[in-house]
C-alpha cells in the first residue's frame, strides 16, 4: 500500500509528465535523469503518451523461432522466474522475461494481474521496447544496460501510470546483453527492494548460463585431440587448457633478476596500468606467453577472459572462424545457433594473438578492420557484434623487416606496435640460468612426485655452457626429462638429451676457440635431428621451439633432412 509521501511524488510526477507532454519542459529537481532522457527519446520516436498498448505482436511462427533462438536462456531462466514469482504470488506481481531486442519470451504471474497485462498486450511476442510502447523498466533497461525502476507516471504512456515495474539485464559471459528480467505490478505496491530482487535473480540466470555455455563448450571438444592427447578427458579440460579463460601467471612468476629480464618486466608493469595494445617481441619459448598473462593479471582486466590464439597453427581456411566466429547456416556442419570466436570470448578481457607475424596476409585485413571498428561480424552473418578487447600480439619475427618484404600488412604494423616490450634471449641473461634451473628442479620434481637432492657438478657444467636456442621453454623440457630419467638423488649427465652431451661430455670451449652464436645454433640443431632421426615435432619439442621455427631455421642454415 502506498504511503502518503509515496502518493505526494507521484502526484509532482504526473505534474511533470503533464508539463513535458504539453511544453516539453521538466523539473530535473523532481525528475530523475534517467526517466528524463528516456522521455526524450520517446518524444523523438514519435512514441504516442496517451497509448501505450503494445501493436507490434509477433506472429506464432515467428514467436516460435524466438524460442529456438534463446532456448538456453529459457531452459536456464525458467526455473529461477519460478522460484522468484513463487516469493511474490498473491501481491498481484508477475515475472517477465524478455530477449535483447524487448520481445517478450515468458510471463508468470496471478491471474488478476496477467488479466490487466492483456489489456495492454503486455504478453508473449510483445515488442516492449521504448520504440514501441514509452518509457518502461524493460526498454529503459536494455537502453541503458543497467537496472532500473519506473513506477506510476515515470512511464511515458498513460495506460502504464498504474504499474511500477523493476528490471536488470541479463549478459553472457563476456558482457553482451542477451535479454531482460522484470517484475511488474499495481503502483501502489511499489518497493524499493523490488528492484533488489529481480537484480539477484538475474545474476542467479548470469551464474547458470555461465556453467551451461561451459559445460557446452566442453562437450564440443569431446574427442578433440591436440598432440595426440584429448582436450577433456573424461569431461574436464585437460590441463593445457585450463587457462582459456583465465590467465595464471602473474609478473611473481617471471624468474630472473638480470638487468634485462627485469627492465622487460619493469615495462610490463607500465603496459599492465593502461590499456593501450601492447607487442611482445622475443625468440620462441622466451616467455612471451607468460608475459601477456601477467600483463593481464596487473591490469583492471583480471576479472576478465584471458583467449590466447596461436595464428601459425590455425588453417587458413578455419582462421576467419576461429577468430570471428560463425553464424547459423554458415557452412556445411556448422553448429546449430552459430559459434562465438574468439573476439567475442575475450570481450571484457584479453585476446592474446601469438605468432601474429604468421597470419596470412588476406586475414590481416580482416584483423584490422576489426581492430578499427571494435566490432566483428561473424562469418555467414551480416549483424555487427561490440567487442571490447584489449589485445596483446607476440611474434619472433623481425615485423618491420616482414613489412619491407611485404609479408606483414604496414597500416597493421603501425595499429599494434603501440607499447613494444623485448624479452631478452635465455643466453643474453646468463647469471638467470642458475636461478631458473633451481626454480624448475624444484617445480617439476614435486609434479612429478621425485624428492631430487641436485644436480651432478658435471651436469651442471653442461647446462651452464649450453647457448639454449629454444631459451626458458627449452630449458624446462630438458629439466623434465633428466628429473623423469634420474634413477637416483641427482641428476647425472647420462639424464640429459643427447644432443646436449653428445653422447660424451662436450669440451669446454676457450678462448682460442671461439663459436660464434649462430654456428651454436646449428649444431644444436643437428644434434637433435640425428638424436630424433629427423622427426621435426620431436626435434622441436627438444629444442623448445615451434615446428614453423624449427622448418625456417634448417631452411636459413641448408641443414639436410637426410641421412
Amino acid at each position: 500500500m502506498s504511503t502518503s509521501p509515496q502518493l505526494a511524488v507521484q502526484k509532482r510526477m504526473v505534474k511533470n509528465w503533464e508539463r513535458f507532454i504539453n511544453s516539453g519542459t521538466l523539473d530535473l529537481c523532481d525528475v530523475r535523469s534517467t526517466v528524463a532522457t528516456s522521455w526524450q527519446r520517446c518524444k523523438i520516436a514519435g512514441v504516442n503518451p496517451v497509448g501505450g498498448i503494445c501493436k507490434r505482436i509477433l506472429s506464432d511462427n515467428r514467436i516460435e523461432q524466438l524460442e529456438e533462438e534463446n532456448k538456453m536462456l529459457l531452459d536456464v531462466a525458467r526455473p529461477i522466474i519460478k522460484s522468484v514469482y513463487n516469493i511474490v504470488q498473491g501481491s498481484g506481481f508477475m515475472v517477465v522475461l524478455t530477449n535483447s531486442e524487448g520481445i517478450i519470451l515468458e510471463t508468470m504471474g496471478d491471474g488478476k494481474t496477467l488479466a490487466m497485462a492483456d489489456r495492454l498486450n503486455f504478453f508473449r511476442g510483445a515488442d516492449w521496447t521504448e520504440e514501441s510502447v514509452g518509457t518502461n523498466a524493460i526498454g529503459t533497461c536494455l537502453v541503458t544496460g543497467v537496472p532500473i525502476q519506473i513506477t506510476g507516471a515515470e512511464h511515458f504512456c498513460t495506460n502504464h501510470h498504474l504499474w511500477t515495474c523493476s528490471a536488470a539485464p541479463i549478459r553472457n559471459p563476456g558482457g553482451l546483453i542477451l535479454g531482460c528480467l522484470d517484475m511488474s505490478g499495481p503502483y501502489d505496491k511499489m518497493h524499493p527492494h523490488t528492484l533488489g530482487l529481480i537484480v539477484a535473480a538475474a545474476q542467479a540466470i548470469e551464474k547458470e548460463l555461465c556453467r551451461e555455455m561451459l559445460k557446452r563448450e566442453w562437450n564440443s571438444f569431446k574427442g578433440v585431440q591436440v598432440d595426440g592427447v584429448p582436450a577433456f578427458p573424461h569431461g574436464q579440460p585437460a590441463a593445457g587448457n585450463a587457462g582459456a579463460y583465465r590467465a595464471r601467471f602473474t609478473f611473481d612468476d617471471i624468474i630472473g633478476t638480470s638487468r634485462q629480464i627485469r627492465a622487460a618486466v619493469n615495462l610490463a608493469r607500465r603496459a599492465a596500468a593502461c590499456s593501450s595494445t601492447v607487442l611482445l617481441l622475443g625468440e620462441s619459448g622466451s616467455g612471451k606467453e607468460i608475459f601477456a598473462q601477467a600483463i593481464h593479471n596487473g591490469g583492471d582486466r583480471r576479472n576478465g577472459p584471458f583467449i590466447p590464439v596461436n595464428c601459425a597453427s590455425l588453417p587458413a581456411g578455419l582462421i576467419q572462424s576461429e577468430l570471428f566466429g560463425y553464424s547459423d547456416g554458415a557452412f556445411t556442419g556448422a553448429r546449430r545457433g552459430g559459434q562465438p570466436g574468439k573476439f567475442e570470448m575475450a570481450h571484457g578481457g584479453t585476446l592474446f594473438l601469438d605468432e601474429i607475424g604468421d597470419m596470412p596476409l588476406e586475414m590481416q585485413a580482416n584483423l584490422l578492420r576489426v581492430l578499427q571498428e571494435r566490432n566483428v561480424t561473424r562469418v555467414g552473418g551480416k549483424k555487427a557484434i561490440p567487442v571490447d578487447v584489449r589485445i596483446i600480439a607476440a611474434t619472433n619475427k623481425d615485423l618491420f623487416r616482414e613489412v619491407q618484404k611485404g609479408n606483414f600488412r604496414e597500416d597493421l604494423f603501425y595499429r599494434i606496435n603501440v607499447l613494444t616490450i623485448e624479452i631478452p634471449p635465455l643466453r643474453e641473461r646468463a647469471e638467470d640460468l642458475s636461478l631458473l634451473i633451481r626454480h624448475f628442479l624444484a617445480g617439476i620434481s614435486a609434479r612429478v612426485g621425485k624428492n631430487l637432492a641436485g644436480i651432478d657438478p658435471a651436469a651442471m657444467e653442461i647446462l651452464l655452457s649450453h647457448r639454449w636456442p629454444g631459451n626458458v621453454r627449452e630449458l624446462a623440457n630438458v629439466l623434465e626429462q633428466a628429473i623423469i630419467f634420474a634413477d637416483g638423488p641427482v641428476i647425472q649427465p647420462g639424464h640429459l638429451p643427447r644432443y646436449l652431451t653428445g653422447g660424451s661430455r662436450r669440451p669446454v670451449v676457450g678462448l682460442g676457440q671461439v663459436v660464434t652464436l649462430e654456428q651454436m645454433e646449428i649444431n644444436a640443431i643437428k644434434e637433435a635431428l640425428a638424436v630424433f632421426r629427423g622427426n621435426i615435432t620431436r626435434t622441436a619439442k627438444a629444442l623448445g621451439i615451434g615446428r614453423n621455427t624449427l622448418y625456417e631455421k634448417i631452411k636459413k642454415y641448408g641443414i639436410s633432412l637426410e641421412g
